[in-house]
Parts: C-alpha cells; sequence; structure tokens
C-alpha cells in the first residue's frame, strides 16, 4: 500500500457518505413495508463504501457494482456443491 495515502482519514471521509446511504435505504424499506436486508443493505452499503474508496465516481457505481456481479456469478455457482477445499 502507499504509504502516502492515510488510510484512516479516507474511510474517515467516507463515514457521512456511508450514513446517508444507510439512512436512504432504511427510509425505502419504510416506504415499501418490508425489505431483505442481507440483499438490500448488507450487501449495498458496503459495496458502495468500497466503490466510492477506491476512487470510483458515484455515477460509475451502477456500472461497477453490475460488472463485479458477473464477476462473482462467473466464479460461483449456487447450484453446484464445492468440494471441501474450495469453500470460503
Amino acid at each position: 500500500m502507499n504509504p502516502s495515502i492515510d488510510v484512516r482519514k479516507r474511510v474517515g471521509d467516507l463515514e457521512p457518505r456511508v450514513r446517508a446511504w444507510t439512512t436512504e435505504y432504511i427510509d425505502a424499506f419504510v416506504k415499501h413495508g418490508e425489505a431483505d436486508l442481507v440483499r438490500q443493505l448488507v450487501w449495498e452499503i458496503p459495496a458502495l463504501a468500497v466503490f466510492a474508496f477506491l476512487g470510483c465516481p458515484d455515477e460509475d457505481i451502477p456500472l461497477a457494482k453490475e460488472l463485479a456481479d458477473h464477476r462473482v456469478l462467473v466464479r460461483w455457482d449456487p447450484t453446484k456443491n464445492p468440494a471441501p477445499g474450495d469453500r470460503a
């Protein structure tokens, strides 16, 4: 890692955005009346934070998420049982 990058500062700088995203998602759950927390929150917020941390512009995050989803689907097929040594 580049020693000139202050990781603590960068993570701290993301906190207001992460709080705003979380509030936005929870407000949407309340409006909709239900939520799948894993699919709609536990995946979404960390993904947004990682893309933002890596410097992905907000307008490119949907594309980055789509590309990441395709990559995960290529590497993991839920219809097959992985060998014990292949499990995460």
